[in-house]
């Protein structure tokens, strides 16, 4: 039969992930979380499951390297998770082309980085964690992205001032705490009706916070 969903989780596994796995032309689904003896990089064939495949996750091991371009290839992505790596650069432009992603993690790879408001995020995410890395620069406003709920950019090195600019339908929670902020906290964060939680310290340069 045609292979449709892997699941590899806490097991053990080393060695380097396979470009043979892009020829399982029929995966919708591939996860790959808890091989801390599994390194290497990103197979840049996972470009060619392009026509069904939904999931990507590998995370929680010691996958090195650059995020490839050729990941937005992966058109019908809806959950991406490449977190708890040890992955370096930056996110690539490509990824404007998952216009059907819903959760985007980068979490805690700790040497990502860039130009935050450089970074091309779909639209359509309403999880985004980007936290523990070291982007840098200013957080734009954020009110395009209607679906969004979550945004955890936490421990990195962003500037300027505490974002406050979201859609307020669906918005719940930021996680922003540990940046290089400026300036007040901003009271227009009390507008969004429908935020939960907001984990926001250690801001050596911002006012009326602790």
């Amino acid at each position: 039969g045609n292979v449709t969903g892997i699941y590899l989780g806490y097991n053990g596994m080393v060695g380097t992930l396979p470009a043979s796995l892009g020829y399982l032309t029929h995966l919708q689904s591939l996860t790959i979380t808890g091989s801390s003896k599994l390194n290497g990089t990103i197979p840049v064939s996972l470009a060619y499951l392009n026509r069904t495949f939904t999931r990507l996750e590998l995370s929680y091991s010691k996958i090195s390297g650059t995020i490839p371009p050729e990941v937005g290839a992966l058109t019908k992505l809806t959950y991406l998770t490449l977190a708890s790596n040890i992955l370096v650069g930056t996110v690539p432009g490509t990824f404007s082309a998952l216009t059907a992603l819903k959760k985007l993690h980068l979490n805690e790879n700790y040497n990502l980085d860039g130009d935050f408001s450089l970074v091309w995020l779909p639209l359509s995410l309403d999880t985004v964690s980007l936290g523990y890395n070291k982007f840098t620069g200013s957080v734009p406003p954020m009110d395009a992205y209607t679906f969004l709920e979550s945004l955890q950019i936490d421990h990195n090195l962003l500037s300027g001032s505490i974002p406050y600019r979201f859609a307020p339908t669906n918005f719940r929670h930021l996680s922003i705490s540990a940046n290089e902020f400026t300036g007040s906290f901003p009271p227009e964060l009390g507008n969004l009706t429908n935020l939960d939680t907001v984990s926001a310290y250690n801001f050596p340069h911002v006012t009326g916070t602790t």
